[in-house]
């Protein structure tokens, strides 16, 4: 697990909340209860809404991280808006060469939940749990499948927990 703070530049971080500004209030956003597998989604009651972003501030994003990601042929990036008691199982991102998280809340309490735990050694069931608090500008970088899950946000958070998700893809060949 790679943990970088002060990930992404001012520029690109005031053009991700102004594009965040202008979606709020449109019909782009999906509901993590309708598109994602049930199994992430066990034991958790709240909804986690996503959208995309656009192709110039995804395109700022990786310019901004890139250097911190391990090879990839391609990224998927999403806007996610984590309401109260939304949260996400145990799983490990197979599927992808590896996933990353950037948290954009200014603040962010630790009682309000949301937090992130992993698991350093797959192998070992009863290997402890690390934990990983959200903070501003911070990106964290799956690259090894750890199993993973976020806690569910406090139904006392007087905000949505507010986080890109990105995923590694790698590129496509076409014969």
């Amino acid at each position: 697990m790679k943990v970088v703070d002060q990930v992404l530049k001012p520029d690109t971080i005031q053009n991700v909340y102004e594009e965040l500004n202008s979606k709020k209030k449109t019909e782009c956003w999906r509901s993590a209860n309708l598109f994602w597998s049930p199994n992430i989604l066990v034991q958790i009651d709240g909804d986690c809404v996503s959208t995309s972003l656009s192709s110039t501030v995804a395109s700022q994003i990786e310019s901004d991280i890139s250097w911190f990601l391990p090879p990839y042929g391609s990224l998927t990036m999403y806007l996610y808006l984590w309401g109260k008691h939304s949260g996400i199982s145990l799983h490990n991102d197979v599927g992808h060469l590896f996933g990353a998280t950037i948290y954009l809340n200014q603040e962010w309490n630790i009682h309000n939940g949301g937090l992130f735990l992993w698991k350093p050694q797959r192998e070992d069931p009863d290997d402890a749990f690390q934990l990983i608090v959200p903070k501003f500008n911070r990106m964290v970088v799956n690259g090894h499948h750890a199993p993973h899950l976020v806690t569910p946000v406090s139904s006392h958070a007087t905000e949505h927990r507010i986080t890109i998700q990105i995923w590694g893809q790698e590129s496509s060949t076409v014969s």
